[in-house]
């Protein structure tokens, strides 16, 4: 017979594996992500980079089409009208690139 202890030991086990699953999905998920256009993401954003905010995937979709998200340089990324340094550390941060 299992005791109540036992059993909210397992559930706290589950919850772990459950958390860790969905972060390895979701790096999984942005390493993909990067090397994809915005006219590959559209209707995808959401499960790529969810926390990405709508005022830079504006961006992106209206300057940056048909080229992969890494391969954006921060030069030609600042050159674009209303992109600003804000919007490029959050694609920094949002797709793990380091050129801040």
């Amino acid at each position: 017979m299992i005791t109540e202890i036992e059993y909210l030991i397992a559930i706290k086990i589950v919850n772990q594996y459950t958390e860790q699953v969905k972060k390895k999905t979701e790096e999984v998920l942005k390493t993909t992500g990067v090397t994809k256009t915005p006219k590959e993401l559209d209707g995808q954003w959401d499960i790529y980079f969810p926390s990405m905010p709508v005022r830079l995937i504006n961006t992106l979709r209206a300057a940056f089409e048909n080229k992969r998200l890494c391969d954006i340089t921060k030069k030609e990324f600042l050159s674009v009208r209303l992109a600003g340094k804000k919007s490029w550390m959050e694609l920094c941060e949002i797709t793990g690139n380091n050129q801040y």
